[in-house]
């Protein structure tokens, strides 16, 4: 369970997750419980917005046929133009995606915030502090290069060509400053 110092919401911060496999799922599930039930701040990134949508029931599907790896329009809905973790967002912005499995059904008692062109639940929130972002509003474009560099089957038939179609992402670090604002504050 948590300590003392860490049930205390001014002492957290966002994190993702790395990987996926049910002994990990196992092992968390307490921890994803605590934050369920206490509406504890929490920011799921990419893996992180997986795992939670599981936990609250959503179907999460591995398909290459939806996966997403670069630079992306990221678009809000209704609810997430109105989002404080969207707060002076636009509209319409650039993010990295590097996924293949998504979540396919927006999870029960959740508000859809954004999506993308090929991933239907890009963001949900739960009651209050508990938000899920498939895209990664934590790297730059710089970032995004370092990793493709390391492992460029992900790059498609050209490193090079990828590279030079990244966009820079001038909006989606807002969501990590909105984010710790709203839960700090």
């Amino acid at each position: 369970m948590l300590s003392e110092k860490n049930k205390n919401h001014k002492n957290r911060y966002p994190t993702g997750f790395i990987s996926f496999h049910q002994a990990m799922i196992d092992r968390i599930r307490p921890l994803i419980t605590y934050i369920i039930d206490n509406d504890f701040p929490t920011l799921g990134i990419c893996f992180g917005h997986q795992m939670l949508g599981y936990f609250f029931g959503a179907q999460v599907l591995d398909d290459p046929e939806q996966a997403e790896f670069g630079s992306f329009p990221v678009s809000l809905s209704g609810d997430g133009r109105r989002d404080p973790l969207f707060r002076d967002v636009p509209d319409d912005f650039i993010s990295f995606l590097m996924y293949r499995d998504s979540v396919v059904s927006l999870p029960e008692k959740c508000v859809l915030l954004a999506h993308s062109s090929r991933c239907g639940i890009g963001s949900f929130r739960y009651k209050n502090n508990i938000y899920g972002v498939q895209f990664h509003p934590e790297l730059e474009k710089d970032e995004v290069c370092f990793r493709v560099t390391l492992h460029p089957e992900y790059a498609g038939e050209s490193l090079e060509t990828f590279l030079e179609t990244l966009q820079p992402s001038d909006h989606a670090s807002k969501i990590l400053a909105n984010f710790l604002r709203k839960s700090l504050c």
